[in-house]
């Protein structure tokens, strides 16, 4: 794969070309697993170019220059952090929950216990 994509696009700088074909294999559905590595990795689809930024088509069309994308994208990436920090107080609220209604299953069971044993 590697030669190949060295002769389309004409150059003997191997290097430059492996992000290119790691991202293609990771990509390509492996047979055994039902899936492509990087799903089976990441378990979300491989994201590549603006088709799959957050931007919208708007906010594509109206981009002149690289630092208004670079703008657009940190903009997109903070809301996306705070988004996931959300996420993960949820996740943590929610795992907490968990573990005290856990505990509270596991007291009455001990409290049935012990009646049983008393008659």
């Amino acid at each position: 794969m590697l030669v190949a994509w060295m002769s389309d696009n004409n150059t003997k700088t191997w290097s430059e070309g492996l992000r290119f074909i790691q991202s293609k294999k990771t990509r390509a559905l492996h047979s055994g697993i039902k899936t492509s590595p990087y799903e089976a990795m990441f378990q979300t689809a491989q994201r590549i170019g603006l088709g799959d930024s957050p931007l919208t088509e708007d906010m594509c069309s109206s981009i002149e220059t690289e630092e208004e994308l670079e703008q657009l994208l940190n903009a997109g990436m903070n809301n996306g952090r705070d988004k996931e920090e959300t996420n993960q107080q949820d996740r943590k609220d929610e795992n907490e929950n968990q573990t005290n209604d856990t505990s509270e299953k596991n007291s009455r069971e001990e409290r049935q216990e012990s009646l049983l044993c008393d008659l």
